[in-house]
């Protein structure tokens, strides 16, 4: 998503409906009324963009921005001295319009993403992160830091009409793959559990 569609395309249309809205109530005539009047409109909108980046644009049903759940657990396969092995894993996900941040967790470590793109290919979505693990004291020597990089895929959601009156909805399932900085790589797979606020059943 380029920067005109990301920010200033919506800007410009709270800018818009805001400007209607206060010309109604203050029907500026004076340049000082004219400053008043501008000043109101760019803070108005300015604040409503704030918002829908945050919350708002999952009520829209024209944003096709893949939604997802904010807590999925699941496993690790990969292959460490030529054994293969499994691990649980924990992903929390903060996503907002513009920006998906993803933190997983192990027994082992925690990795934070340092950035973060969903990118549209063939007609679904992915989501392609850099992430850098930071490894408990006890396993550090032989799992030290290091950078990695990860890609998620989003299956495609079918619209709801019964559920959700055609919103978009985040998959109950994902799968991906790892690679890091040590040449190792990986596959996980994940299914959505309850919110991080809300205690396991």
């Amino acid at each position: 998503m380029n920067s005109f569609s990301r920010y200033i395309k919506p800007l410009l249309y709270f800018a818009l409906g805001c400007g209607i809205v206060f010309w109604m109530i203050f029907h500026p005539n004076t340049p000082q009324a004219w400053i008043g009047f501008v000043g109101h409109v760019a803070l108005a909108a300015n604040v409503l963009l704030f918002i829908y980046e945050a919350v708002g644009w999952r009520i829209n049903p024209l944003e096709r921005i893949p939604r997802f759940k904010n807590r999925y657990m699941g496993t690790i396969t990969y292959e460490w001295n030529g054994i293969t092995q499994t691990k649980q894993i924990e992903v929390l996900v903060d996503q907002k319009r513009s920006s998906v941040s993803v933190t997983t967790k192990t027994n082992e470590s925690t990795s934070r993403s340092l950035a973060s793109a969903i990118v549209k290919e063939e007609g679904s979505y992915s989501v392609y992160y850099v992430y850098r693990t930071t490894p408990l004291a006890e396993v550090e020597d032989g799992n030290p830091i290091q950078l990695g990089t990860c890609r998620i895929v989003i299956p495609e959601q079918p619209f709801s009409w019964s559920r959700t009156c055609f919103f978009p909805q985040a998959p109950a399932e994902l799968s991906a793959k790892y690679w890091t900085s040590r040449k190792t790589c990986g596959d996980i797979r994940l299914r959505a559990v309850a919110s991080r606020n809300t205690p396991d059943p």
